[in-house]
């Protein structure tokens, strides 16, 4: 029987600084540390692949479990959040704007 485990990527300055993201987000210092420590409870689980979705935090989270793993990574598309209007990245989570954008893309999404 195989194992799936799921990580979520480290605290990102986006999180940090309470900004929608874009791809390119990188992890925080706290983030960096954060991956780091997940990394290290792989030391003792057998893994046969880690797959990673092609946004930066997340590759440097993977990075920390392929170091300790010894396994490569391998990207992919399925595995990265919902892309957000270009509109929103960067910018801070308190614009009443781009509020109105996420509530209709929660509206109209089935997210609720």
């Amino acid at each position: 029987m195989k194992n799936i485990y799921f990580v979520r990527h480290g605290e990102s300055e986006g999180n940090k600084e309470r900004v929608y993201q874009s791809a390119q987000t990188l992890l925080s210092e706290n983030g960096l540390q954060q991956a780091e420590l997940i990394a290290d409870r792989f030391n003792n689980i057998e893994v046969d692949t880690i797959i990673s979705s092609n946004y930066i935090r997340a590759k440097q989270t993977a990075k920390y479990i392929s170091e300790v793993t010894g396994k490569d990574i391998i990207e992919s598309q399925l595995f990265r959040e919902r892309k957000r209007p270009s509109i929103q990245e960067n910018q801070s989570k308190a614009i009443p704007e781009l509020m109105a954008i996420d509530k209709e893309i929660k509206d109209n999404w089935g997210g609720g």
